[in-house]
């Protein structure tokens, strides 16, 4: 379904649910279990489902705040030992890294940051690190987040919030028991009113091609299904409401070894999960394009600006021929 995660969240709230099948923690010592790691769309389901199955999993780590599951709403008890999905991107590349600099640098100490998981993330939550008084607000928590708290970069006043915690084992154990991380539900970390009153909120996401019109496909490879618009659509107009934020997509230039643009003259097959209107910033490893308040003349220049040079000239001309 072609729809963002909060209106995800509100379809959820629309149905029926016979059967609820949840994974909580071990009951803290007042009695009540929670949601961990993990709510997402869970509370949106929970209250009405006809029949609550619950397992109660050792490995899935209670956090400072999260949603709370009485024992009074589970109708059935698994208890379970099993282990969390874990997802490494693996080492930075040369080009992630590069990338995660140009980030870095329309970054300010003080904003609040959102942003995905991955090598390009992960390559920009490691730029980041030398900054100071950062405040995170997003639908993840991962692995990079550990290094950026370690050096000092995020607010120690200030909680991290997300709706899930995804990494490695390293980072489900580094928030286990911590109370600065806060795991809500998606109707709070992915609502644009929220987003909107967060001074400064700073939106960093992955897209897989931009055009030159400035819009950005998320979705499709080839016309082909690749993924869901999730967060993006939500993240990008909270950047815009909120007082100087801005929203920031991230790519690398080429694709399959080199062979192929992710700067393209027009998206044709692909989908548009970003639409032109709501483009503002655009990082490659070769560098940053603005597009807020850009004529569309000036938006394709400076996005072809950013393309890999060997693509700078073909984009061009694929831009002026449909003007002569």
């Amino acid at each position: 379904m072609p729809i963002s995660y909060s209106s995800m969240y509100r379809y959820l709230e629309t149905l029926h649910v016979d059967i609820a099948l949840v994974q909580v923690t071990p009951a803290e010592p007042y009695g009540a279990f929670s949601l961990g790691t993990s709510v997402h769309f869970v509370p949106a389901i929970l209250e009405k489902a006809g029949l609550v199955i619950a397992e109660i999993n050792e490995a899935l780590p209670a956090v400072g705040q999260s949603v709370a599951v009485s024992e009074g709403e589970l109708d059935v008890v698994l208890p379970t030992a099993h282990s969390l999905p874990t997802l490494d991107p693996g080492p930075a590349s040369e080009t992630s890294r590069r990338i995660g600099a140009h980030v870095a640098s329309l970054v300010r100490d003080g904003d609040h940051i959102q942003i995905g998981i991955g090598k390009v993330p992960n390559a920009v939550l490691d730029a980041l690190c030398a900054h100071r008084g950062l405040v995170c607000h997003g639908g993840l928590i991962s692995d990079g987040m550990i290094a950026l708290s370690e050096n000092g970069a995020l607010d120690p006043s200030k909680p991290m919030i997300c709706t899930s915690v995804l990494g490695t084992k390293n980072i489900y154990d580094w928030v286990r028991g911590r109370s600065d991380v806060h795991v809500v539900p998606v109707k709070h970390t992915h609502d644009i009113r929220v987003m909107a009153a967060l001074e400064r909120f700073v939106a960093i996401n992955s897209v897989l091609a931009v055009d030159l019109h400035g819009q950005a496909n998320a979705e499709t490879v080839d016309g082909r299904q690749a993924g869901g618009s999730g967060g993006l659509p939500d993240f990008v107009r909270g950047a815009h409401l909120s007082k100087d934020g801005r929203s920031i997509l991230v790519l690398p230039s080429t694709a399959a070894g080199g062979t192929i643009s992710r700067i393209v003259p027009a998206l044709d097959v692909d989908i548009a999960s970003c639409p032109r209107c709501d483009a503002d910033y655009v990082v490659t490893e070769h560098g940053i394009a603005e597009l807020r308040h850009k004529s569309l003349e000036e938006r394709a220049q400076a996005l072809i600006a950013i393309a890999d040079p060997s693509f700078q000239s073909s984009l061009s001309d694929g831009w002026q021929r449909p003007r002569d």
